[in-house]
């Protein structure tokens, strides 16, 4: 199977050795949004709006969710929708929990309608493989 980005293995001579460093950093990015669907094997996809949110609780732990929809200009509802997805949750129509266990909720106590947004043990460990993918290490 070819790489989508197979632009990423070509070298471009013109411009020097910037353009293989920046071809081994696209690969490393390919590689890494790539290694999401692993996460959870019977979800096919992951959505880029999920790994967006993933991604900006990873780098910004401890967010609310007006924050998180406020700097990643998404509606509230989208949000709130990823982050119960990303986290476990009581399925409605099976009772069944479902989720993917990468995120946690905590309500502030002092002002319980703040809902703060952390990793959990499984989602710091996937930020943990990403980091490592992007540095070049196989995971």
């Amino acid at each position: 199977m070819t790489c989508p980005l197979f632009f990423a293995e070509r070298q471009e001579a013109s411009l020097g050795g910037r353009t293989e460093v920046g071809n081994k950093s696209l690969g490393a990015l390919y590689r890494a949004i790539t290694h999401f669907p692993a996460v959870h094997p019977s979800k096919r996809e992951f959505p880029v709006q999920h790994l967006l949110v993933f991604l900006y609780v990873s780098i910004h732990e401890r967010k609310t969710i007006h924050e998180i929809y406020t700097e990643l200009g998404m509606a509230q509802g989208t949000v709130s929708r990823i982050v119960q997805q990303l986290s476990i949750y009581r399925n409605r129509k099976t009772g069944q929990l479902d989720g993917l266990n990468l995120l946690r909720t905590e309500r502030d106590l002092d002002y319980p309608q703040r809902v703060a947004v952390t990793l959990t043990p499984k989602g710091e460990h996937l930020k943990q493989q990403l980091m490592k993918i992007l540095e070049g290490v196989e995971v």
